[in-house]
């Protein structure tokens, strides 16, 4: 019982990036090398929570599609920089208990595009770097969005797979029962489809309330991000937690982006 209790231990703290390498002798660990983290105990650590939509060539006139190559050279940036990548859950974790790594960053994608696995998916996976994809449950295989296999595969790698509603209504203007609906319906989907329990939300177009907030908590929402911009710290509100949008732009204006 004691060896397995100090194995979880020990596998979330790596997991927050705290301390790694042990090693088995017999029924006992021994801590060997202990990572130094500059942020430890410091509940004023900010940590910027990127926003991405799809990743294709296919449209370099919207802003909210980014060219594939300008996305891999800043994951590629991110990488050489020693930034570590959280999921939400990790995010949320680490400042819940004041252990947040050194370089810390979430990566979010909305809607669900097919993109996200065909493009972004392997370059995060050359950068060991890890994300957080909110999915339209209403929208999975239809073509233009990833299919629930994809989805399932890119959470057996480590990737975050999370909540962006039933059919990505404008929360706050809908009735008290269709936004519940939207939410759990989503819940379910996401539960009974892909294995994952879909407690992180991402607002629709970033329209929220405080019903829309209440009913979240009902339904054991744990965090939900806007659309706001700026980054987030212990202070935060859970459920207004702020993003910074990812236009298409230069290596130096995304790394302003970051300072």
């Amino acid at each position: 019982m004691k060896r397995l209790l100090l194995t979880s231990i020990l596998v979330i703290m790596m997991s927050l990036g705290v301390f790694f390498i042990s090693e088995n002798n017999g029924d006992k660990f021994e801590i060997v090398s202990i990572k130094e983290n500059k942020n430890y105990n410091n509940k004023n650590i900010k940590i910027p929570i990127l926003m991405y939509h799809s990743i294709n060539d296919n449209d370099p006139e919207n802003k909210m599609v980014l060219p594939i190559n300008m996305f891999k050279e800043q994951m590629l940036w991110l990488n050489d920089n020693d930034f570590n990548s959280l999921t939400l859950d990790e995010a949320i974790m680490a400042l819940e208990n004041d252990l947040i790594p050194e370089n810390p960053i979430v990566i979010t994608f909305d809607d669900g595009y097919v993109d996200n696995y065909e493009n972004a998916f392997p370059i995060l996976k050359e950068n060991n770097i890890k994300a957080t994809f909110f999915v339209i449950t209403n929208f999975v295989g239809d073509g233009y969005y990833m299919t629930a296999d994809m989805l399932k595969e890119m959470q057996s790698t480590g990737m975050e797979i999370e909540n962006h509603t039933i059919d990505h209504a404008r929360l706050s203007l809908l009735s008290r029962e269709n936004i519940y609906n939207e939410i759990k319906g989503a819940q379910e989907f996401l539960r009974d489809n892909i294995g994952v329990r879909g407690d992180y939300l991402a607002y629709p177009f970033g329209w929220y309330s405080n019903k829309v907030i209440n009913i979240a908590n009902e339904l054991n929402i744990k965090a939900a991000v806007t659309i706001q911009k700026g980054k987030i710290s212990y202070k935060s509100n859970r459920y207004k937690l702020k993003r910074i949008e990812v236009d298409p732009m230069s290596i130096e204006e995304f790394e302003k982006l970051l300072s």
